[in-house]
């Protein structure tokens, strides 16, 4: 399959988005402020982003180890993201997840 300029820059921006979002949880893993452990994806958000650009909107994805990028990738919020591994009440799950994100956002 033949990919434009446009489609390119899309997956290379969010491959982006995926390693900085992980890269901001260093320092609060190594300072114990995230006491749970993390799994993070850097160096594998290519697969993320691929298998997700394969999906339809109203497509679900589950994961269980080193998900975060999948989350981003299919469209989820940041924000929430973040919350959640921090266990807030505002993260994707609730904060019940925790670093095991189990929610997955419908839009792409």
């Amino acid at each position: 399959m033949t990919y434009s300029k446009e489609q390119l820059v899309g997956f290379y921006t969010k491959m982006l988005r995926i390693r900085l979002c992980e890269e901001s949880f260093v320092e609060p893993i190594l300072s114990k402020e995230i006491r749970c452990p993390v799994h993070l994806c850097t160096g594998q958000e290519a697969v993320a982003v691929g298998i997700c650009s394969a999906l339809e909107n109203d497509d679900y994805i589950f994961g269980n180890h080193r998900s975060h990028g999948h989350y981003l990738a299919k469209g989820g919020r940041m924000r929430e993201l973040v919350a959640e591994v921090f266990c807030r009440e505002t993260g994707c799950s609730r904060g019940r997840g925790g670093r095991c994100t189990s929610s997955t956002p419908r839009s792409g």
